[in-house]
């Protein structure tokens, strides 16, 4: 993260177009290997190479052909492509646009031999050409410039938020369901015992969205009607012995972007309405506490629960048209079913504390490791993170 920052940095104060080019060809060393690649911009209606690497002019060497069909893709279409006929031709390559204000500039290719690209290569590369292009094609103001980072900054967060190895299914899963519902509007449910990262999972996907609104986070566990209303849905003056001035609620607050109400089971079945009136697409409408005035609001709800939701439907806790305006249901792994995050994860927490606390510990020895491995962790995420904490 820190090396893609460092290069969308490097390229903004350079003003020379082929200077610029050549930086971000070698930085894209520094993230991924490749043996031959060059960016080409377009001039006088056609594509030139302006800068490569790897290729010897001097020994005749050209610039490799892409096919008509990779340049409609790639150019035309503004497509990032990764090839797939590695075993055919005993080479990996990507081909990716450049784009300008006005349309595709130019575009990118890299090359190599010693092992395929993987699509997690041709993500990092399209954030990274996407923000590049912006800097190639115009001049960036202040607020740009922290517009980038901040997007920038939030791509390679999500992941880091949600610890986990990627290659292990169950966690590739999770990954791939965030990238999936993220992208829409619907309200998700997230199904899961205590402690195993609802919470971080609902954050990800705001994150994810792009929604331009917070995301807050309220639990509503053991919390009273009364103060459960004011705290979403605002009060004004005079509402209650207290109200001293008019105050916003959480769906307020959070509009146009995520409001995580954890533990949404305990909810008294006398606010259910009101959280059904503010999230059905009809109507999206609050009232503060005191006050019957409709306000709009437009906020995605994501609901955490580790009771058996369908149950309390079936009493009549909980309304079964409440339970069906959350179109998603997502239900996290237990720590126990993804056992080989507990190094991942172990050593996080044991960097975290170290910082928090000012303590120099190198690691965590094997035979220490071995037992927080097989141990079954009933709190999950947080148990360990609070045996991590105790023994630091």
């Amino acid at each position: 993260k820190e090396v893609v920052l460092d290069i969308a940095k490097r390229l903004r104060v350079i003003s020379d177009i082929e200077r610029m080019c050549r930086e971000l060809i070698c930085s894209i060393q520094e993230i991924l290997i490749f043996e031959k690649g060059y960016v080409a911009l377009l001039h006088d209606g056609a594509l030139k190479a302006v800068i490569k690497y790897g290729i010897d002019d001097n020994r005749g060497e050209k610039p490799p052909d892409l096919s008509e069909d990779i340049w409609k893709q790639v150019f035309d279409e503004g497509n990032a492509i990764l090839s797939e006929d590695y075993c055919k031709t005993g080479k990996s390559a990507m081909c990716l646009p450049l784009k300008g204000v006005k349309g595709n500039m130019g575009l990118l290719y890299v090359e190599r031999r010693q092992e395929r690209f993987s699509k997690e290569d041709l993500e990092i590369l399209s954030f990274l050409l996407d923000r590049a292009s912006l800097t190639l094609s115009r001049s960036y103001n202040d607020d740009a410039c922290t517009e980038e980072r901040n997007s920038l900054e939030k791509f390679f967060e999500w992941k880091a938020r949600i610890i986990g190895n990627y290659k292990t299914p169950r966690m590739n899963k999770i990954y791939k369901e965030i990238e999936n519902i993220s992208r829409g509007e619907s309200n998700i449910f997230l199904l899961g015992e205590s402690g195993t990262g609802k919470e971080l999972m609902a954050n990800a996907i705001h994150e994810k969205s792009g929604r331009r609104g917070k995301f807050i986070s309220f639990n509503a566990a053991g919390v009273t009607d009364t103060l459960a209303e004011s705290t979403l849905f605002g009060f004004v003056k005079g509402a209650f012995t207290g109200a001293i001035n008019d105050t916003k609620g959480f769906f307020e607050e959070a509009d146009n972007g995520t409001l995580f109400i954890d533990e949404i089971g305990d909810m008294e079945l006398t606010l259910q309405p009101k959280i059904l009136r503010a999230i059905d697409p009809n109507i999206r409408e609050i009232q503060r506490l005191g006050n019957a005035r409709p306000i709009k609001v437009n906020v995605r709800v994501i609901g955490g629960t580790n009771k058996g939701i369908k149950d309390d439907m079936e009493r009549g806790s909980f309304r079964k048209d409440l339970y069906h305006r959350f179109g998603i249901k997502l239900t996290l792994p237990t720590l126990r079913e993804r056992d080989a995050d507990i190094p991942l994860l172990a050593t996080y927490f044991l960097d975290k504390y170290c910082k928090i606390y000012t303590r120099e510990i190198k690691g965590i020895a094997h035979e220490a490791m071995t037992i927080l491995t097989k141990y079954k962790w009933p709190g999950n995420i947080r148990e360990l993170e609070e045996v991590i904490k105790s023994a630091i």
